[in-house]
């Protein structure tokens, strides 16, 4: 089983990405886990000892480790599914992606599709050549968050930034609203790394709220992609026609721009409600989601866990989905922005469907006909019993006569008192009053 190492914080992103980068391909994660769950200690990551819910990260990872990348010559047209870029990289036996000089086209890209929503990283290409390379060129790095219906770019590499793709020459962000737009800087020089060359690009590195990045909605979804795109440029016109051969460390380069791999640091998009990621029966990869929270991202609240909206956790606030206040009575509500914003942003829940006789928002209250009874608990099954009412019927004798059950009553007091020596009840219900001496009733009438 494959050891997973995390990431404490995004302050430290472009820090750890060069560990990341240098370290040997045993220190990172490969793929995610195809394992039965398990916590990598006794105590779940998402609470604390005493059972209180916390935010929790999920597992640091290559996310294309093993993920056949599409190579494609954008004028040609010619497409070529491989994992050789993003298999287990060998220093020693390398697989490089090549560009004939002969093709006519004059960009060619590689996407990676990531099978699911990740928080990126960072985005590490290693070449198979050991000199920088002498010929211009220019690279493009983009994004999808719709499974390739859409792309955006994350960032542009080249000599000349400005005449390139209009950009200046710009590594650093210099304002928080600038900090999610795409910037452009020199790839040269390259890093070296095993005998290659690596350029190696952080999403966070030079963003302003990259120390605040849990409380930053906008590079949460600034770091968000379904599928990474890398285009090459060449300045002169030629490249691709691509394929692929097996090289020494010795060996010279064909061309300037000769990829052994590609790797997408990140985790997958669990919203800090989960620790763990893994492919379910079906392949797909999904949050094994805590906190009362459900989906493929922990981004809902589990049925009937509505009483408060969904949000995403942070360091000081986990935000675990609360369940309804139904008192027993309901399995079922939904959330009302109306109602939360009235308590005061405490309550919005709205229980559906009560039973045992219940009703109200919270099934706090009995049904028209029954009424409270005191004697058993609001959430006991017989809180509300159906009502009694004494109904008075006159007599000559003006005693009054108490009879129960409304429904078969009513009709025979109405009866009764029209055939009764003119009395005119004025009131069913307050017809009757109490008599002074044993206990009886005397019937309260007008002569009519």
């Amino acid at each position: 089983m494959s050891q997973y190492y995390s990431l404490p914080s995004p302050a430290f992103s472009f820090l750890l990405l060069l560990l990341l980068t240098f370290f040997p391909p045993s220190f990172l994660s490969l793929s995610l886990s195809q394992s039965s769950l398990r916590w990598a200690s006794s105590n779940d990551p998402c609470y604390h000892h005493d059972g209180h819910p916390r935010h929790c990260l999920s597992d640091f990872i290559n996310a294309a480790y093993g993920v056949p990348v599409l190579a494609q010559g954008l004028l040609q047209g010619s497409e070529k599914n491989t994992s050789a870029l993003t298999d287990l990289h060998n220093p020693h036996n390398l697989t490089c992606w090549t560009a004939s000089e002969a093709s006519g086209a004059r960009d060619w890209t590689l996407t990676v599709p990531l099978g699911r929503r990740f928080e990126v990283t960072y985005i590490s290409l290693q070449f198979c050549q050991q000199v920088e390379p002498t010929t211009p060129f220019s690279i493009s790095i983009l994004k999808s968050m719709d499974y390739g219906h859409s792309w955006r770019p994350l960032q542009f590499y080249s000599s000349n930034c400005m005449g390139k793709f209009g950009l200046p020459a710009q590594s650093v962000a210099l304002t928080r609203h600038q900090e999610t737009e795409s910037l452009c800087s020199d790839p040269r020089p390259l890093q070296k790394h095993r005998g290659g060359m690596v350029l190696a690009f952080s999403t966070l590195d030079g963003r302003p709220s990259s120390a605040d990045f849990e409380y930053s909605p906008g590079l949460q979804d600034w770091v968000t992609a379904t599928d990474i795109r890398i285009v090459f440029h060449h300045s002169q016109g030629k490249t691709d026609n691509h394929h692929f051969r097996h090289s020494s460390l010795s060996a010279p380069p064909r061309f300037p721009l000769t990829l052994a791999d590609i790797q997408v640091g990140g985790r997958c998009k669990c919203n800090g409600h989960a620790s763990h990621c893994r492919r379910d029966s079906q392949g797909q990869a999904v949050c094994q989601c805590e906190h009362h929270t459900a989906g493929p991202d922990c981004d809902v609240c589990e049925p009937f866990y509505y009483d408060r909206p969904w949000q995403r956790a942070t360091p000081t606030e986990p935000h675990p989905c609360v369940p309804c206040e139904c008192n027993g009575h309901s399995s079922k509500c939904r959330f009302s922005m109306a109602v939360f914003q009235q308590s005061g942003r405490v309550s919005g829940g709205v229980c559906l469907k009560c039973r045992h006789h219940t009703t109200g928002r919270h099934c706090q209250f009995c049904q028209s006909g029954y009424t409270r009874n005191n004697s058993k608990p609001i959430n006991h099954r017989k809180a509300c019993q159906r009502q009694s009412v004494c109904v008075c019927v006159c007599v000559c004798v003006y005693v009054c006569v108490v009879l129960l059950e409304c429904a078969l009553t009513f009709d025979l007091c109405s009866h009764v008192r029209g055939m009764l020596f003119g009395l005119n009840i004025t009131s069913i219900h307050t017809g009757c009053v109490r008599s002074s001496c044993g206990g009886t009733w005397s019937c309260h009438a007008s002569l009519g």
